[in-house]
């Protein structure tokens, strides 16, 4: 495929019966005249609820270029594909990168505060407890 003045990058998501459906779901991300830049593997999951009478399903993702005109017709072919049981088409942040979340049972070590920055700042002209309780002394008078 030739590349595309206006293409975009997008993330899609998928859930199918079987393995095997990450074939189905790159094949329509061909249809589409979409090329993929990055496959997850695919792996199998326990759903919190079933979908279309299933209770486990595989999940996978993958990174995608291609025209935005292409998205609703691939939206619509992949519901119509009886292998497919969900997809979700999002486009990334654009110049964000996403933080690296830490995997369970790892701490993360907590970095030391110079003395300097835990002490509170005090903006120019605001009065000490100090000059404060003379101040109230003065006025008492």
């Amino acid at each position: 495929m030739a590349p595309e003045t206006n293409t975009k990058e997008y993330e899609i998501s998928f859930v199918v019966k079987t393995q095997d459906g990450a074939s189905a779901v790159e094949g329509l991300l061909g249809q589409h005249r979409m090329n993929v830049l990055f496959k997850s593997p695919v792996t199998e999951t326990r759903l919190a609820y079933p979908i279309k009478k299933h209770a486990t399903a595989f999940f996978g993702y993958m990174h995608a270029a291609g025209l935005p005109e292409e998205v609703s017709g691939l939206v619509h072919d992949a519901n119509l594909n009886p292998e497919i049981l969900r997809i979700l088409v999002v486009t990334p942040p654009v110049g964000k990168e996403m933080p690296v979340r830490s995997l369970r049972g790892e701490k993360s070590a907590k970095k030391a505060v110079p003395e300097s920055a835990a002490a509170p700042v005090q903006p120019a002209g605001a009065l000490t407890n100090e000059a404060l309780s003379e101040k109230l002394e003065e006025i008492l008078k």
